[in-house]
């Protein structure tokens, strides 16, 4: 049975250990009852030694182990949405075949990969009773387009807030899930609309996968994503995650990534009101570009930046953050280095402008 809807998801296992894994395991309330992988530098290591911050300890566990480890589990997640090498979708193929004989229910996370697209093992999980969720099937996104039609119309009431990369890897996926816990812990009412395939999985309201989407529906398919979250929440603030980087290269052929047209249709497309920019040490000339356009686009201003300091010590970090501040002029701090200035940060975007 495919879905349509987002299944009710409890009990997983998680292949192979990418960024996506390290932000369920931070963010997310679902179980996890284990992680496996391919590839002998992330076998044997430990999810705690991988992620920074609080996240269960868990081994990583070869793909062959893969049965074993399955004992536990109701749903087998599958997180690289990026298949760049041929092994990728032998190993994609292998692993869900394994979860199928083993009696577990397969969500995907494959962007051009659909388990629906497969009629061996839709005819197999079929008949085992098995349940498969594809997260980036762009018929998922169809109830959102109406929305951006009534958005046209009349508009949201809500501040929308986007964060925007710099590049890749650059924690906009950590940035926005941090400012959205830090916002409700002072009782403001957040609405979330993720562009990420594990969106849901963290809480997020809604999600859209704006790749899959046809070009002419991508944009007002985001803006209905920000009004539907608008009408059913009632939400103070919105905030709008994106993907790849504002000035990506968008010739990047088969992996579907998108580059900048990918992030440029999530920025024009949520309408925002306010952006945070979101890149890593080693990307500031990217983010200054990045800023640029973006504000050229949206009308809107960046409030500061977050800085993905993964790899680098804390006094690293901040001098980096200073760098940003005297060179850009804007306020930074990395979201787990430096998370009592990143509150402060995220606490200013609830100021009125004559505040700032």
């Amino acid at each position: 049975m495919a879905f349509t809807e987002h299944p009710e998801v409890d009990k997983v296992v998680l292949v192979p250990f990418t960024k996506v894994t390290a932000g369920i395991l931070m963010f997310s309330d679902v179980e996890v009852v284990g992680v496996c992988d391919y590839r002998e530098d992330k076998v044997g290591r430990s999810t705690a030694e991988l992620v920074e911050g609080d996240v269960p300890d868990l081994e990583i566990r070869h793909v062959d182990d893969l049965p074993e480890v399955l004992e536990d589990a109701e749903w087998l997640v599958w997180t690289k949405e990026v298949f760049d090498r041929d092994v990728h979708y032998e190993v994609w193929s292998r692993v869900i075949d394994t979860a199928i004989l083993e009696g577990v229910n397969v969500y995907n996370m494959g962007r051009l990969h659909m388990f629906r697209e497969d009629e061996s093992k839709r005819l197999e999980a079929a008949k085992r009773g098995l349940r498969y969720f594809d997260a980036s099937d762009p018929e998922l996104h169809l109830k959102m387009m109406p929305y951006g039609v009534k958005a046209r119309e009349e508009g949201v009431n809500a501040d929308v807030v986007a964060v925007i990369g710099a590049a890749r890897r650059t924690g906009k996926f950590t940035t926005l899930n941090t400012i959205r816990e830090i916002l409700e812990d002072e009782g403001v009412k957040v609405g979330t609309v993720g562009t990420e395939p594990s969106s849901m999985l963290v809480g997020l309201d809604a999600m859209v996968i704006p790749q899959v989407i046809p070009l002419a529906h991508a944009a007002p398919t985001i803006l209905g994503a920000v009004k539907y979250v608008d009408e059913e929440k009632e939400p103070d603030v919105i905030l709008v995650g994106s993907q790849t980087g504002v000035t990506a290269d968008p010739l990047e052929v088969g992996t579907g990534r998108g580059g900048c047209v990918c992030s440029i249709t999530i920025l024009t497309g949520c309408a925002p009101d306010l952006l945070v920019a979101a890149t890593r040490p080693d990307t500031l000339d990217e983010l200054r570009e990045a800023i640029e356009v973006a504000q050229t686009l949206t009308g809107a201003r960046v409030q500061f930046v977050s800085v993905n300091g993964k790899g680098y010590d804390e006094e690293e970090v901040r001098k980096v953050c200073e760098r940003i501040e005297d060179e850009l002029g804007y306020p930074a701090a990395d979201p787990v280095k430096m998370r009592e200035e990143f509150e402060e940060l995220v606490i200013d975007l609830l100021k009125p402008e004559s505040e700032t």
